[in-house]
């Protein structure tokens, strides 16, 4: 039986991308794992305070809560082993609030502690909302407008009655989203940092009707191509600096509304809530991507970027 040293895995996203479900979910598979290749609890770490509410919040069908920036929780030791190999290992998942992300886009910084993980990552899990706009559409068909004057007439404003100053905050999605993995190089003195794309809020795609497949791709190589290309292309040319592979998860299982709490709970075994897609691959164990950052993720499943 091997072990491995104490490692980070750390969750990143903006607000509202599905961190803390991921996390929670996470924690409901490795107690209750039925893939042999998988991970599960080898034992509990010694303070569940934050995450124990949650999971129960969980189990219940209920939204949860958001994770303040201002009372930011303690990172989430997990103990965890491979059933496979017999490879055991502790790593520590932050859980960071997107409004972190936000504020480093514009600020430049991130505490020290956070850049110190950073460094010694075994990777990181990055999320996107499968229903969040990445706003590149705002720039596809610009309006320029010369305030001087044209043949003796000005030119009309193109900017509304009702327009405000842009701000920095006010940058597309997917531009912080590619600042942050730069900034993240560059604190790791570019040493490569693999990167685990989860699409969130997988079910909302599945479920979605065939008309709406050019827009929504159910394969999440695809769907992120086609609602992200520029994140997609900084991922794709900078393949040695950040090996990535590409997750579709439902990590819920489904809304927010009475009748979709009384259907999750209905779910005789909570696990089954839970869907992942990698690849070809359908399954409920959300351990995938964390073994595929640990090296641990057998190569069956062809990577999908």
């Amino acid at each position: 039986m091997s072990t491995t040293p104490e490692s980070t895995i750390l969750l990143v996203g903006l607000s509202g991308t599905g961190k803390t479900n991921f996390l929670v979910g996470l924690d409901v598979i490795l107690d209750d794992q039925t893939d042999p290749d998988g991970l599960k609890h080898s034992e509990f770490a010694s303070d569940r305070a934050y995450l124990q509410p949650l999971r129960e919040q969980w189990l219940r069908g209920e939204e949860l809560d958001h994770t303040s920036r201002q009372i930011p929780p303690p990172p989430h030791q997990l103990f965890v082993v491979h059933q496979a190999s017999g490879t055991r290992t502790a790593f520590h998942v932050p859980d960071l609030a997107g409004e972190s992300f936000d504020s480093q886009f514009v600020t430049r910084s991130f505490p020290n502690e956070f850049g110190g993980r950073i460094q010694q990552s075994a990777g990181i899990i990055l999320f996107l909302h499968c229903d969040h706009d990445a706003d590149h559409a705002l720039h596809e068909h610009p309006t320029f407008a010369d305030a001087s004057p044209c043949g003796g007439v000005a030119l009309a404003s193109a900017t509304p009655a009702n327009a405000t100053d842009w701000r920095l905050e006010d940058a597309s999605k997917q531009v912080k989203l590619v600042d942050l993995l730069q900034f993240m190089a560059e604190t790791r003195a570019h040493s490569p940092l693999r990167v685990a794309i989860v699409i969130s809020a997988w079910d909302l795609v599945v479920g979605a009707i065939p008309a709406l497949e050019h827009e929504m791709p159910k394969d999440p190589a695809r769907f992120l191509a086609k609602r992200w290309p520029l994140l997609t292309q900084f991922i794709e040319g900078n393949s040695e600096g950040f090996p990535s592979r590409i997750f579709g998860v439902s990590a819920r299982g489904g809304g927010s509304t009475p009748e979709e709490i009384a259907r999750l709970t209905m779910i005789t075994h909570p696990r089954e809530r839970i869907l992942i897609v990698d690849g070809t691959e359908r399954s409920n164990d959300l351990t995938r991507p964390v073994r595929w950052l640990l090296g641990l993720l057998k190569p069956s499943a062809m990577p999908n970027a």
